[in-house]
């Protein structure tokens, strides 16, 4: 894995997490509750929503899992070179929920925006789960990095724009950011 760009590495930085919220990101990540974060560690689950909330409203998106897709690409999450396989390949309705989880739709506006029903939505998202696999919706962004489904981007990816980003509010930054992963 290549080392993460010096302007992501600027952008990471811009974030200004401490290392309350840091723990939080990375359980979130890992599909733990409040609670289950909570018993690995001294922090109560209520401090553990608290600096998710927190975590979401630094990476100026509206939903953990759009803020754990940031996370990775910005270099504050990183993948564990030893994570457990795919276990079966992804059809392409799933590929386009995944990447519909990892940008924060709830199901029921990647039921309106694909123009299915909500049960299929919740199909879909069991399956993504079970393939992965994965604990829940956020854990299935940090296992899309993992299984390589999702890639980190890359300085030359990002060079040709990277002057109009530095240029924008820390909160634009950080959208068109998680715009930036290539697929």
């Amino acid at each position: 894995m290549s080392e993460i760009p010096a302007e992501l590495a600027e952008l990471k930085e811009s974030w200004g997490l401490n290392d309350e919220e840091k723990f939080a990101l990375d359980k979130a990540s890992r599909g733990l509750t409040y609670d289950e974060a909570a018993e690995a560690t001294f922090f109560s689950a209520h401090t553990i929503k608290y600096r998710r909330e927190s975590v979401i409203a630094k990476s100026g998106t509206t939903t953990m899992a759009a803020a754990i897709r940031q996370a990775f690409e910005v270099g504050l999450l990183s993948v564990d070179p030893n994570a457990e396989a795919l276990q079966g390949a992804l059809t392409p309705a799933e590929l386009l929920n995944l990447d519909m989880i990892a940008e924060g739709f709830t199901v029921t506006e990647a039921a309106e925006q694909l123009r299915r029903s909500p049960e299929t939505i919740k199909i879909h998202r069991r399956n993504i789960c079970k393939k992965l696999p994965a604990e829940n919706k956020l854990h299935c962004i940090r296992r899309a990095y993992e299984t390589g489904l999702f890639k980190l981007p890359d300085a030359r990816d990002i060079e040709p724009i990277i002057d109009q980003v530095r240029r924008l509010p820390v909160a634009d930054r950080n959208r068109l950011l998680a715009r930036l992963a290539i697929r």
